[in-house]
């Protein structure tokens, strides 16, 4: 698996980042639903795909061939939005190139990783991170997410902290 993101995310630009989900249709207007369970990336003509697991306890770490929906109904309509500029990756820039990767509490699985959170940082310094919530599924954050899951989550010593760090 480290094989693969030093392939396609360690170095590259990310090009895209996508929320599926599905459509609750109304009379005259429709209801996007995001599914926040699932967090997908493009990158290096790839898909990298976020999905809470345990529980959204932990992050599964993936790279599919194309968009997967968590099936809720057979009535409904499935779609996908893209949520790069709202989280500020800007197309096509020079400052989306991810200079840094760091999985924390990696345990390999098959050929999955299952860990505890990520962040991506760029070459600009911006910091990207993902923590799966028991409630809200993924949030996706900055660097004041990243030290708020640090103190939350490793403050008062009640955990240990394995970082995997993939950088030049």
């Amino acid at each position: 698996m480290n094989e693969l993101i030093r392939e396609y995310i360690f170095g590259r630009n990310i090009d895209d980042v996508i929320l599926t989900g599905f459509v609750i249709e109304g009379d005259e207007s429709g209801e996007f639903i995001p599914d926040l369970g699932s967090v997908f990336f493009q990158a290096g003509g790839r898909l990298f795909a976020c999905e809470s697991v345990r529980q959204f306890s932990a992050l599964r770490l993936t790279f599919p061939e194309e968009l997967f929906y968590n099936k809720v109904d057979d009535d409904v309509r499935y779609g996908k939005i893209s949520v790069r500029n709202i989280i500020g990756i800007v197309d096509h820039s020079v400052n989306n190139i991810v200079r840094e990767f760091r999985i924390f509490n990696p345990e390999e699985c098959n050929d999955d990783i299952i860990c505890g959170a990520l962040l991506f940082i760029f070459n600009d310094g911006r910091k990207l991170f993902l923590d799966p919530s028991w409630h809200f599924g993924i949030r996706i954050g900055g660097s004041e997410a990243y030290e708020e899951w640090l103190i939350n989550k490793y403050s008062a010593g009640g955990g240990r902290l394995n970082i995997n760090v993939i950088e030049k």
